[in-house]
């Protein structure tokens, strides 16, 4: 009678533990799917990542270099004031306007996850696939169709999604990028980057529009948890500094893709 009662208690068990499902890990799923949610949760450190970090409303900026003089990017852009300034690799994301090298301007900032201004862009909707392009580190990795991609691979891409067309004769992107290349990173991004956020030491892309109807453009802006969440990587007289509301942090530079100046902030 006992063994009876002790395998009856253990099939009940078994039965009402497998109907058991984990609600915190369900609503987070679902959030996801619906890409409805402001923080993304870090799951290994536990910590929250904003896509919304604090922005200044608007900067001045200059290009400094543009398409092979550029350093990894499609433009290098010298930002002079606001909580932003520092020098960037940064993106185009509108064909139809034109931006030179040493031109300045000022500028409206915006996170590429909010509601941007309606018509500026012909697919707002695929800015997640390029964050996702932007944490990939394409450059300089080998493409299944022979060499490695370039910058110029990674522009065509970003512009393939964002716009309605691309370049004509592509003339900044240098003469060792494809269209072939430029497609296979597309590709990869409308298969993996659906609903993709940036998580803790991603790049979030930052928009920045200009003023006086200029080519619009974005930069890298390097996410962290805890006190360093919105800490951005910006380079001064040679000096490399880790800053975040007003503070200054010694940190250690590591190497540059895509246009992200990646460091790390010491403890103190």
């Amino acid at each position: 009678m006992k063994k009876n009662y002790i395998l009856a208690t253990l099939v009940a068990t078994i039965l009402f533990g497998c109907d058991k499902e984990d609600v915190s890990q369900t609503e987070e799923t679902i959030a996801a799917v619906n890409h409805s949610y402001r923080y993304k949760k870090d799951k290994d450190n536990h910590c929250d990542i904003s896509v919304f970090p604090e922005l200044p409303e608007t900067l001045n900026a200059c290009t400094t270099a543009k398409g092979i003089d550029a350093d990894n990017s499609y433009f290098d852009l010298t930002i002079s004031d606001s909580s932003l300034a520092g020098d960037y690799g940064a993106w185009c994301v509108d064909v139809d306007l034109s931006l030179n090298a040493d031109e300045c301007f000022e500028a409206n900032v915006y996170s590429s996850y909010e509601s941007l201004p309606e018509g500026k862009f012909e697919h707002p909707e695929n800015f997640d696939l390029i964050n996702w392009i932007l944490n990939q580190n394409f450059i300089g990795s080998a493409s299944p169709s022979g060499g490695t991609y370039t910058f110029g691979d990674v522009q065509w891409a970003i512009w393939e999604l964002i716009d309605d067309q691309n370049c004509a004769l592509c003339a900044y992107l240098g003469s060792d990028w494809s269209k072939i290349k430029g497609q296979e990173i597309v590709d990869l991004a409308l298969a993996n980057g659906e609903g993709y956020e940036p998580g803790d030491g991603d790049s979030l892309a930052i928009v920045l529009i200009p003023t006086n109807n200029r080519q619009s453009i974005f930069i890298p802006y390097e996410l962290e948890c805890a006190d360093n969440v919105g800490t951005i990587c910006k380079r001064k007289n040679r000096t490399w500094k880790c800053i975040r509301q007003g503070c200054k942090h010694e940190k250690n530079k590591r190497k540059r893709q895509n246009g992200r100046k990646k460091f790390k902030c010491s403890s103190n």
